[in-house]
């Protein structure tokens, strides 16, 4: 996702089985039109599918959407492998338009939360759960489509929500999200979509979990 532009929709994980024997030479190539909103980002980020794929494996695809206008987008991933029929898949995605909306991190439980411009951290101050309350700030509506850890090791998760709807965000409303850490240590990062302002370059406010 770019600044500005929000997907309407998760963040999508494709997974691909192989039910026969090894396969090789495989591509991903997204088509269906232009402009292409859909891409599959570089290196670890993009999935483990790869190459070759081996006998009764599965692997995935991660699939990021970054819509350059407002309105609904329909194309296609093609995965294929050599001498395998190739498997067509159909994305689709809304963008829309960026509002004066801003989503900052407010305050949250269980732990100490500091903030800047670009970025927040919240630091856990024990196992459990922990309930992050975000608040418009900005000076019109927004709309929260997704939360997601980026990165999640220590068994770090999401584990409830009451942003995500078909509801926009008010001046000053507020909405939590919970997030447990189950053991120590650990860490993450959680990306919230969203159409306000002082978004990352995925269209996401940022928030980094440590659980030390």
């Amino acid at each position: 996702m770019t600044p500005g532009i929000v997907q309407l929709g998760d963040p999508m994980t494709l997974t691909v089985t192989n039910s026969g024997g090894t396969c090789t030479g495989g591509t991903f190539s997204f088509g269906g039109g232009l402009p292409q909103p859909f891409a599959r980002p570089a290196g670890a980020a993009g999935g483990t599918c790869g190459a070759a794929l081996a006998a009764a494996a599965a692997c995935t695809v991660n699939v990021v959407f970054s819509p350059k206008s407002a309105g609904p987008f329909s194309r296609t991933l093609t995965v294929s492998y050599t001498g395998v029929p190739a498997i067509p898949v159909t994305l689709t995605g809304t963008g829309v338009a960026q509002g004066t909306g801003h989503l900052s991190f407010t305050s949250a439980t269980n732990g100490t939360l500091v903030t800047t411009p670009l970025f927040s951290t919240f630091t856990f101050a024990a196992p459990g759960t922990s309930v992050v309350t975000m608040t418009n700030t900005g000076t019109g509506p927004l709309y929260v489509t997704d939360e997601v850890l980026a990165l999640s090791m220590g068994g770090l998760s999401i584990t409830g929500t009451t942003c995500v709807n078909a509801t926009p965000l008010a001046v000053n409303g507020t909405c939590t999200v919970s997030v447990t850490a189950p053991s120590f240590p650990g860490i993450g990062v959680m990306l919230v979509y969203n159409n306000g302002t002082g978004t990352n370059g995925l269209g996401a406010s940022t928030l980094f979990l440590i659980a030390p």
